[in-house]
């Protein structure tokens, strides 16, 4: 996901929309999420590429994408959206929730390759 697919409008399907009431990793991820600024919508992580941009910041599957640069992630086509082109290259920080802890994580998003 942090492949940057949105250069070349390429739909990335690791990651998938998370209803926040529908996680099980925390006691009340919902009252997490909007503590942190975040909607009631996540992405939850479904593929980490071995040596890519997510795996090398420390992100897992599972782990549920809450905001990026502090700006809420309403869902997968919105982290994609914010993951444009002028981020590519750049540190983002990652706002994520774990096994029900809040993550903070930098992450360089990186062209994809082909």
């Amino acid at each position: 996901m942090f492949d940057a697919a949105t250069r070349r409008g390429d739909r990335d399907d690791s990651g998938s929309d998370l209803p926040l009431d529908a996680y099980s990793g925390a006691t009340e991820p919902r009252r997490v999420a909007l503590a942190l600024g975040a909607g009631p919508q996540a992405v939850q992580i479904g593929e980490v590429e071995p040596g890519g941009p997510a795996d090398l910041a420390g992100l897992r599957v599972g782990d549920v994408v809450l905001a990026l640069d502090g700006a809420a992630v309403a869902g997968a086509d919105d982290l994609i959206r914010l993951l444009g082109a002028e981020r590519i290259g750049r540190t983002v920080e990652i706002t994520a929730l774990r096994d029900g802890r809040v993550e903070r994580v930098a992450v360089t998003p990186r062209e994809r390759r082909t």
